[in-house]
């Protein structure tokens, strides 16, 4: 596993994203210890299908169930870089039905622009140490506002 961390810090991943990875991997690894899968390089896609009903029974979330594949998918990629296998079968597997948050009460045309006038003008009041780097957040900040709050944007 020590060189599939390696290789996820060659990708400039960061350190919690990397435990992430290394996590998800080993209990796809034990499954398949479980499983009598001699080694990941023989699994294929219909493995993946048996490891995501596995999860499944188990009540764990699409969403989770997502972040699983995507590092299962690192990790094909890793072992295709070895030479161990030819194709990526998690590559495109994905489970639908992930929860989709809506906003319920999105703000009106009129409450959109008070709330970019009052950003906008916030920062002629206050006075930061560091006055360059703030002005720049804040010009970039009010850009993307001003971005999000234009009449014709259907969603934020």
């Amino acid at each position: 596993m020590d060189e599939f961390e390696q290789y996820l810090q060659g990708k400039k991943l960061s350190a919690g994203t990397i435990a992430g990875h290394c996590y998800n991997v080993k209990l796809f690894t034990q499954w398949l210890a479980k499983e009598n899968h001699l080694d990941a390089a023989s699994t294929g896609y219909s493995d993946l299908l048996a490891y995501i009903q596995y999860e499944r029974h188990k009540n764990v979330s699409p969403a989770t169930i997502n972040l699983r594949l995507t590092s299962i998918t690192h990790y094909f990629e890793y072992l295709k870089k070895l030479g161990d296998v030819k194709k990526n079968p998690a590559r495109l597997l994905r489970v639908k039905g992930t929860v989709k948050r809506v906003i319920e009460k999105p703000l009106s045309t009129e409450e959109l622009q008070a709330l970019y006038d009052h950003y906008r003008l916030s920062k002629k009041v206050s006075q930061h140490q560091h006055q360059h780097n703030t002005d720049i957040a804040h010009q970039r900040n009010t850009v993307i506002l001003g971005l999000m709050g234009l009449p014709g944007c259907t969603q934020w």
